[in-house]
């Protein structure tokens, strides 16, 4: 919901307060370009429009001091231009963005609390609150992508809750999956509700995550790929990688705890299109569930990634979700057909480019998450999951390298079960701006225990925590650098911020080849994060459990070599030995195609392991 309200434009009407001068934050944003020679190029469009900015005269320092109060006739002033946009319907949610608001909260609390009393049903959103961080573009365009998805949010958990309770469905609290693949009860998220802005992502990879490491794998690359999109996400040790920052379009940065997941329009629906030049395009346009890909019969006509599989042999017309779905070959011929026409090519070739092309484009993603960052892919096995990634996996793995392959039971089912073991996991930032030879370490052990403690509050809060597990970041970076490292805190004894400069020291000499062990470091924020340390109900119980089912016997298909071959076709309740691809395992949420050159055989925790021989 969060997800597709930001990406489509389609959030509340908002109004920004700021300190007055800085009124243009939003909109001066940053002085990169994504195009350096584009004359044409624009910046993005902020998510508030520029009349509907209102300055307050008010100041507070940068180390906290108040400068300039804000009075009574200033903050009803304020209150009233306000009142004024809401009235008018030019304005549905309010957001408070003041200067060093994160040191010092005071006049953004006043201004929230006479908002509330003139406006009580205007949802309204506090900077100091959703992203206490030093950068003020990125902290003004965090809290306006809050507040305009916090009315939609909060009628969304409204209605569930209401829904819930009078259908008696369950006596349980509702816990909503949070960006940071944690969960949270529905009073926790509503203060910001941007931590929800990848929920819908940090399901797949939580339960990518669990399924690897249950296969004995702790550095995985997990592949969801579904009708529209393909995700991927990096598993390290058992543990997701988490990103501090997300950007809603190129230039709209979010600066809250996210899953580290690259998302790009690859799935089943993928449209093929032959471009200007002759070439082959396959996505990021989707036929979507309705009308779909040409083979479904519901009006689609564009080739897509589905027909090229079912005119390949991969799927079975007849057994498409289990038999519920027959689709239709005929129109995947007529369709596959018109692009081949104008590739100059036959039907199975035209659908073999397809296949092709839609695999490069996914291993394309698996190289900007691995590759570019100085991963060797090599070290990773595949957790392939969704209704697709299974079909797909191998050629995904054989075009970036990749030997083994995790599937997991009832691939297209992940994602949920992901959600479904997720623990309450609660995150705090907090800006220091202090440096090394100046900062006084007692100072910085008390805001890591207050941080603590809320955080432990807020666990309980949420539901029953038998023991929990803190983890503490401190960003560093040298004085006068532009960007830091996270550093870990494994405890705070004497002496804990000198061990923070020297591992620091270390890794600025791992990440960019030199270092400056005698200058100072200057400690940029302090983080910590609170979760569920013991085993969630429900890892277990894996759910993947499969009766003896009828043989399926043989299929033709069409290999990526171009040949056609007789292969054998199981369905997964059939498996006992080791088989040798060429294969076709089915299930009822998904297909698993053996490519040539790969092995496949049962692994722990129901999973499947395939493996290039």
């Amino acid at each position: 919901v969060t997800t597709n309200a930001l990406l489509e434009r389609r959030g509340a009407r908002l109004c920004l307060l700021t300190t007055a001068g800085f009124e243009d934050v939003a909109y001066i944003q940053r002085l990169n370009r994504r195009y350096a020679y584009n004359l044409h190029w624009q910046k993005p469009t902020p998510l508030v429009k520029r009349r509907h900015t209102i300055g307050v005269r008010e100041r507070v320092g940068h180390h906290g001091e108040v400068i300039e109060p804000l009075t009574d006739a200033e903050t009803e002033r304020a209150v009233a231009e306000v009142a004024k946009l809401v009235s008018s319907g030019e304005a549905e949610a309010v957001a408070v963005c003041l200067l060093f608001s994160y040191v010092n909260a005071e006049h953004e609390q006043l201004l929230e609390q006479l908002l509330k009393e003139a406006l009580p049903d205007v949802p309204v959103s506090l900077s100091s609150r959703v992203s206490p961080l030093w950068r003020e573009y990125e902290r003004t365009s965090t809290v306006l992508a809050d507040a305009y998805v916090k009315p939609l949010i909060s009628g969304y958990l409204g209605d569930l809750s209401e829904g819930l309770e009078q259908a008696a469905a369950s006596t349980s609290p509702i816990l909503i999956l949070k960006s940071n693949g944690g969960t949270g009860s529905p009073e926790a998220i509503m203060p910001a509700p941007i931590t929800t802005l990848f929920s819908g992502l940090a399901g797949g990879v939580g339960g990518g995550a669990f399924f690897g490491t249950s296969a004995g794998e702790d550095h995985c690359v997990t592949f969801d790929m579904g009708g529209t999109s393909t995700d991927i996400g990096l598993v390290h040790g058992g543990e997701s990688d988490q990103l501090n920052e997300y950007e809603i379009e190129w230039g709209l940065p979010v600066a809250t705890p996210v899953v580290d997941v690259h998302a790009i329009g690859a799935g089943g629906g993928s449209i093929a299109r032959v471009d200007k030049g002759g070439l082959l395009r396959v996505g990021p346009e989707s036929a979507g569930a309705v009308p779909g890909p040409a083979c479904y019969g519901l009006g689609g006509t564009e080739a897509t990634v589905t027909d090229a599989n079912l005119i390949l042999g991969r799927l079975d017309p007849a057994y498409f979700l289990g038999g519920e779905m027959e689709l239709d070959r005929a129109r995947a011929e007529t369709a596959i057909d018109a692009t081949a026409a104008r590739l100059e090519l036959g039907r199975e070739q035209a659908a073999r480019a397809i296949v092709a092309v839609a695999n490069e484009n996914m291993a394309n993603a698996i190289r900007l998450v691995t590759i570019e960052r100085g991963l060797d892919p090599r070290d990773y096995a595949l957790v392939a999951f969704g209704g697709a990634g299974p079909l797909h996996g191998c050629g995904v793995a054989d075009a970036v390298g990749i030997r083994r392959i995790v599937v997991p039971p009832h691939p297209g089912l992940c994602s949920a079960f992901g959600a479904a073991i997720a623990e309450l996991r609660v995150d705090r930032v907090r800006s220091l701006g202090l440096r090394s030879d100046s900062a006084d370490e007692e100072s910085v052990r008390g805001l890591f225990e207050e941080m603590e403690a809320e955080l432990r509050a807020e666990l309980e809060h949420d539901g029953r925590v038998d023991d929990v597990r803190i983890d503490r970041l401190i960003d560093c970076r040298y004085y006068m650098q532009n960007y830091e490292q996270e550093v870990e805190i494994p405890g705070l004894d004497p002496g804990f911020l000198a061990g923070a400069c020297s591992v620091f020291h270390e890794l600025h000499e791992s990440v960019y080849g030199y270092s400056f062990e005698h200058d100072p470091v200057e400690f940029v924020h302090c983080k910590v994060t609170a979760r569920e340390a013991g085993e969630s109900i429900g890892k277990g119980a894996i759910v993947g459990t499969y009766g003896a089912s009828a043989p399926r016997g043989e299929r033709e298909i069409v290999t990526a070599d171009g040949l056609t071959r007789a292969v054998q076709v199981l369905q997964r309740g059939e498996l006992s030995d080791a088989i040798v691809g060429p294969a076709v395992i089915e299930e009822d949420d998904s297909t698993i195609f053996v490519a040539d050159g790969w092995s496949l055989e049962s692994g722990p925790a129901d999973c499947l392991i395939l493996t290039r021989r």
